[in-house]
């Protein structure tokens, strides 16, 4: 069993890798706000600074957050959106354990990543590899969207305590922000159990290159 979740995670971490996204820039900007309204403007809570603060404030040029903020304030900001990329990460990567711990997971993999094992006619490989390059990568960007949608919620959780604010509104901003982000991590583990894996297989299969998952497949039932 142990074999067999480490083969899945290291597949699923290869997924979510890091690459330098729109989520990224969000992240910094959101940081950016904060750090601004919570130590310049004195505003109570990241909600408050979101709801007052235009794009116009945030990206004139004359006054504008990005062109007047401290050089330190933007360095602060970078560095905490580094954390936030790293921690969701880290976390999507342990959350993905703990949901795989569930008894039914090892049944799930083989219902579904061997299920086309049974034929193995040369047509039947070629079809599936023609097929399952296609499903694949659409599946691949669905992953991405939703990693970098909990990535900006994890954000919007970190920023709204970044000003040591404690108050009701920053709590149950921070606990709201946790929450969705758990919850995504469930869909992406979802998603990629049953859309990415399946078909990251049939390619594997279809190119007789099926040795390592085969290997922590036999090794998990030992």
């Amino acid at each position: 069993m142990d074999k067999l979740i480490e083969y899945c995670q290291a597949r699923y971490a290869e997924e979510i890798e890091y690459k330098f996204s729109l989520s990224n820039i969000i992240c910094w900007l959101l940081f950016l706000v904060a750090l601004h309204s919570f130590y310049k403007t004195k505003l109570e809570t990241l909600l408050q600074a979101i709801k007052e603060l235009s794009l116009k404030e945030i990206f004139d040029t004359g006054n504008g957050i990005l062109l007047n903020a401290p050089l330190s304030q933007i360095l602060i900001a970078i560095a905490f959106a580094a954390f936030t990329s790293a921690a969701c990460k880290k976390l999507s990567g342990f959350l993905f354990y703990l949901f795989s711990l569930k008894s039914d997971f090892t049944q799930l993999i083989i219902e579904i990543t061997f299920k086309f094992l049974k034929n193995k006619n040369t047509e039947t490989k070629k079809f599936l590899a023609e097929n399952a390059r296609e499903k694949l990568s659409t599946n691949q960007r669905k992953l991405k969207r939703l990693n970098s949608l909990s990535e900006i919620c994890l954000c919007i959780s970190i920023s709204s305590l970044i000003g040591l604010k404690v108050n009701s509104i920053n709590c149950t901003t921070a606990t709201a922000g946790i929450l969705v982000f758990l919850y995504l991590s469930w869909k992406s583990f979802q998603l990629f159990i049953e859309e990415v894996l399946p078909y990251f297989t049939a390619i594997k299969y279809s190119e007789d290159e099926l040795t390592e998952l085969m290997s922590a497949f036999e090794e998990s039932r030992k």
